[in-house]
């Protein structure tokens, strides 16, 4: 694997897209954010569900962030990028407010399809864009400001229900600002392009079926499934963890998820400025080794009552795991080239969004009945990753291809 700085992208994007998706990132994020402290405050209880409940409406964003993170790249050759991003925006804001007002959880459900499609395809298209256009810094802010929205999003609704809002307030604003980045979209749209350098112009992309039949694409989409559960389980369960196993107080536990989304916002952007000067392999296993290390610390016992170092390993995991999901990504680019990098980004994308609602699915029935067994999940996960990116160093990408029938 070679440095992530080595590619020299062309046709830099304007600044005011940079911005926008910028923006677009922070906003993406903060559903993500608040799909487990809502939960736990006061969603559960309005729709009369079982803790473990809340799988099925990560199940129901996941099935769709798949499918739609999957087609991103042939939708964009079809119809445009600014053109599919502006129905993407239009439906997700809209669906959100559905959200806020559903009387049922079984509607929910239904909505659930719905924003999952619109946030997997803007989290496709934005990474095969900033591929495209950018190298691995801008690309790591890129995903510093998904960050960004996450670690908001706790804050957010505390703030809320200490005016005297509730859990359903949050997703009021939430799709207001969708609609909100969504003028900008339109105002935008005919700039949302993929450029190609001129060498590339005498190539076309490659189908799904030719960018399937490599070995190393199926790795890629496997160490992308995995890393999903890496980052989210923190994210969805931590608060169960420190509520249920640590006695601490829920508003406090919604903190403590709101710091993890910090300390990997706050990590993303310093990687931002360092990540060029390193070769990825290096980073990765350093980056992966800082992760299992901080989710060991949330494993281990309780000191005090503040539970101390447990908040150090979250904070610690965070830090450590920010640069992958991007220096992945922008070194698939890299070694793929654009014949079939957008078809391999969008299928990696696809693949962590599968990720990011199976396995904390599957962590939940460990959660509602073992809390504590939280992090041990998160050590298994970052040693799998680990090991997958170990044997995709060892596979040659023309001599790594297979047959798909």
């Amino acid at each position: 694997m070679t440095t992530a700085s080595v590619v020299q992208r062309v046709n830099p994007a304007p600044l005011s897209l940079v911005i926008i998706a910028y923006l677009s990132f922070i906003i993406l994020g903060i559903p993500i954010g608040l799909r487990g402290v809502a939960w736990e405050s006061g969603a559960r209880s309005d729709f009369g569900q079982p803790v473990g409940a809340l799988g099925a409406l990560i199940l129901a964003n996941t099935i769709s962030y798949f499918v739609s993170s999957a087609l991103a790249s042939r939708l964009i050759q079809r119809f445009g990028l600014g053109n599919a991003m502006l129905v993407s925006f239009l439906l997700t804001g809209v669906v959100l407010f559905g959200y806020a007002l559903s009387p049922a959880w079984a509607l929910m459900i239904v909505f659930g399809v719905v924003v999952g499609f619109g946030l997997g395809f803007v989290d496709a298209a934005m990474n095969v864009y900033f591929a495209a256009h950018h190298g691995p810094r801008l690309m790591n802010w890129l995903h510093a400001c998904f960050g960004i929205g996450s670690a908001v999003a706790p804050l957010l609704l505390n703030y809320i229900l200490a005016q005297g809002g509730t859990w359903r307030t949050s997703y009021m604003v939430t799709g207001a600002l969708y609609l909100v980045l969504l003028v900008m979209i339109i105002v935008t749209r005919s700039q949302w392009t993929v450029s190609r350098t001129d060498e590339d112009e005498h190539s076309n992309p490659a189908s799904s079926r030719a960018t399937l039949a490599l070995a190393i694409v199926w790795i890629g989409i496997l160490t992308f499934f995995v890393y999903g559960g890496v980052e989210m389980v923190p994210s969805d369960w931590g608060a169960r963890l420190f509520t249920a196993a640590r006695g601490i107080e829920q508003t406090e536990a919604n903190n403590r998820v709101s710091l993890y989304w910090f300390f990997f916002t706050i990590g993303r952007i310093v990687f931002g400025f360092i990540v060029p000067y390193f070769k990825a392999a290096t980073l990765v296993r350093l980056c992966m080794i800082g992760t299992i290390v901080g989710a060991a610390l949330l494993a281990a016992p309780p000191l005090n009552s503040a539970n101390t170092v447990g908040v150090i390993g979250l904070a610690v995991g965070a830090f450590a795991m920010s640069p992958l999901f991007a220096l992945l990504v922008t070194t698939t680019q890299d070694k793929l080239g654009p014949t079939h990098a957008p078809n391999a980004i969008s299928f990696q994308v696809a693949a962590a969004s599968a990720g990011i609602g199976i396995l904390p699915t599957m962590t939940g029935f460990v959660a509602e009945q073992i809390p504590s067994a939280v992090p041990i999940v998160w050590i298994l996960l970052s040693v799998l990753v680990l090991t997958l990116f170990e044997v995709s160093l060892r596979v040659n990408l023309k001599a790594g291809s297979i047959k798909v029938k």
